[in-house]
């Protein structure tokens, strides 16, 4: 399943064929080993399945929001949201400022470490975290494994300090089951770098 396939009929509504050209450059640039086109199928799937509670117009905002939140992705660079949303609003081609807003903050939600209240921006956030709520230990020591490989250019000791540090922000925000799978996470990554 190609997402710029399925959605071409979205994406070319706001966007010109050689920003969508590029986007798909960028979700298959050859660093990306986790934030690739699988974590965007993965997010337009989990999005998919709540459709039917959304109204079409924010079905349009989450659609771009998901092409676009990691549109822009350095690892280790802590501004890589920023850069994403400076993105969309440079090549959104739509007349809706209201929705470009909604997909900012969207885009920007995913930042931080804390569930939104918002309806639209939780189901996203939701989507993009997803592999913390649906994961076994297995589906997130794979995941584990394929960020390790984004941030091959950092040493152990400073990966492993740094993705417990940040894993210990996520615990409490995704509920008891998401937890336990991040503790038995943290585990591993203490015994394995």
């Amino acid at each position: 399943m190609n997402p710029f396939v399925i959605y071409k009929e979205i994406l070319e509504k706001y966007l010109s064929s050689i920003t969508i050209f590029k986007l798909e450059e960028a979700w298959n640039e050859p660093r990306r080993k986790y934030h690739n086109m699988d974590h965007l199928r993965q997010i337009l799937q989990d999005l998919e399945k709540k459709r039917r509670f959304v109204i079409p117009i924010h079905w349009e905002a989450l659609v771009l929001a998901a092409f676009f939140h990691d549109a822009v992705y350095i690892p280790g660079q802590q501004n890589n949201e920023e850069k994403s949303l400076e993105l969309f609003i440079r090549c959104y081609q739509g007349k809706d400022w209201h929705m470009a807003k909604k997909v900012g903050e969207m885009i920007e939600c995913t930042k931080y470490r804390k569930r939104p209240i918002d309806p639209l921006l939780k189901l996203f956030w939701d989507a993009d975290n997803s592999m913390f709520f649906k994961a076994d230990i297995k589906g997130l020591i794979e995941n584990e494994h394929k960020i390790r490989q984004e941030f091959n250019f950092v040493s152990k000791e400073e990966y492993k300090k740094k993705r417990i540090a940040f894993l210990k922000t996520c615990l409490g925000v995704m509920g008891p089951k998401a937890d336990q799978g991040i503790r038995e996470l943290m585990k591993f990554v203490e015994n394995t770098y």
